[in-house]
């Protein structure tokens, strides 16, 4: 994984935050992961030579807003117009397995499980 071109680089953009809520969820995992293993785990995610850190730039809001609108989030859904609007903001590729992330216009996203 070295190395890698742009679209290899951008699956691990955007990870952190969302894979420690899943790994500690015990909606997910029974039972769910403890906060050291779920620390490690994203570490080493993060460790990646194709892991990118990426923050919101000067568009982030405008284009967060703009999805809130446009699909009516509310709730625990906000969250994932935030993160869909860093994936769109930074041309990133959402992978997840999480259909209704579907929702986000201009969102490229892939269900890592379909192959």
């Amino acid at each position: 994984m070295a190395g890698g071109t742009d679209q290899q680089r951008s699956g691990l953009r955007i990870f952190r935050p969302g894979a420690q809520s899943v790994s500690q969820s015990g909606h997910v995992f029974n039972p769910p992961s403890d906060l050291a293993s779920a620390l490690v785990f994203v570490q080493v995610i993060h460790s990646q030579p194709n892991a990118v850190l990426i923050t919101p730039e000067l568009r982030h809001w405008d284009i967060f807003k703009r999805l809130c609108e446009a699909t009516r989030v509310k709730g625990n859904l906000i969250p994932d117009a935030y993160m869909a609007a860093l994936a769109i903001e930074s041309g990133s590729e959402w992978i997840t397995t999480d259909r209704t992330d579907s929702r986000f216009p201009r969102l490229k996203w892939r269900y890592p499980l379909d192959g």
